[in-house]
């Protein structure tokens, strides 16, 4: 995600105010193939290939309906923001649920499908919106819009990896030091103290928006 993210994630949102929507969103595509590409590949080549185009799709979906909400919050569209990223879970779950009542489907091919069917679904949902909104045009390439997107995503998403290092490196230090057992302990402990997060990121998705937004500079 953090890779993916550099074409796919805030940098979209800050350039969505100025920039060409299908440029942002080209560039994101292309992006996005890149990185399900090579983290596919890599997973592929160090587990089990078997697993390259499951985990290329999932990637690839999941990074793009990245994008397009990126977008709307770049937009200050909040409302279809939030219902992106809420349809996302909602449809996955909902594909889970009726492969395993209806056709009682338990293996890891499930989730799979379940992923497959409830991005694809977004995504598709997700294009057919932006078109409502304006028909697609050609992508019009600035020689600064490349380097620029970049730019920003690369140094955001680096304070990321940094952030997410911080995090998680904890983890491996428990594990080494005092086993699995109290490892569990200290991972739920984590999760249930980062579920406050959830109020602090929404406000500040609304800040984000409406800062890049601000023609105060």
């Amino acid at each position: 995600a953090i890779f993916s993210n550099v074409f796919c994630g805030s940098t979209v949102a800050y350039n969505a105010p100025h920039r060409q929507r299908e440029m942002i969103l080209f560039i994101s595509l292309a992006g996005a193939i890149l990185t399900s590409v090579a983290g596919a590949g890599v997973f592929s080549v160090f587990f089990h290939k078997n697993y390259f185009i499951p985990l290329f799709l999932i990637s690839f979906l999941v990074s793009m309906n990245s994008a397009i909400a990126s977008y709307w919050l770049g937009k200050k569209d909040l409302t279809k923001y939030n219902l992106l990223n809420l349809l996302g879970p909602s449809l996955i779950l909902g594909t889970l649920i009726l492969l395993y009542y209806a056709f009682g489907k338990t293996n890891l091919d499930t989730y799979f499908k379940a992923y497959y069917s409830g991005y694809g679904i977004l995504l598709v949902l997700a294009t057919i919106s932006l078109a409502r909104e304006r028909p697609f045009t050609k992508p019009e390439f600035l020689p600064a819009d490349l380097p620029g997107i970049l730019s920003y995503g690369v140094k955001n998403e680096f304070n990321d990896l940094l952030q997410f290092l911080n995090y998680r490196l904890s983890y491996y230090f428990i594990v080494i030091m005092l086993g699995l057992n109290d490892l569990g302990i200290f991972s739920i402990a984590v999760s249930i103290s980062e579920a406050i997060w959830i109020i602090s990121r929404s406000m500040s998705a609304v800040h984000f928006s409406n800062v890049i937004n601000s023609e105060d500079k």
